[in-house]
């Protein structure tokens, strides 16, 4: 599976099918691909990352996951005005860093 995704900051995010494959080691992640699409088009919160300003973290809220509510991360590496997308996981809570964007 691969895709490519226009955000609210009209930029191309791309998820290669590498990358993809990358994610679906996880095995509570196998069914997410509309999930992740979710995120990146209506997320709940963006943040930068602390550690690099190029990376991006696209949070969304689901109240129902295979491992209960969590927030789904998807990560983003934004280059030349498009983001190439990292990874994706599930998570308890945000990130610290800077706000981006918030719903």
């Amino acid at each position: 599976m691969q895709f490519e995704l226009t955000d609210q900051f009209h930029r191309n995010i791309r998820l290669s099918k590498e990358r993809f494959d990358h994610v679906l080691e996880h095995p509570e992640m196998v069914d997410a691909e509309q999930r992740i699409k979710e995120s990146i088009l209506v997320p709940d919160i963006i943040k930068q990352s602390k550690h690099d300003a190029k990376v991006w973290l696209y949070y969304k809220l689901f109240p129902k996951t295979p491992v209960t509510t969590k927030y789904l991360s998807v990560i983003i590496k934004v280059l030349n005005g498009q983001g190439f997308t990292i990874t994706a996981y599930y998570t308890n809570k945000v990130k610290e860093g800077k706000t981006i964007w918030q719903r």
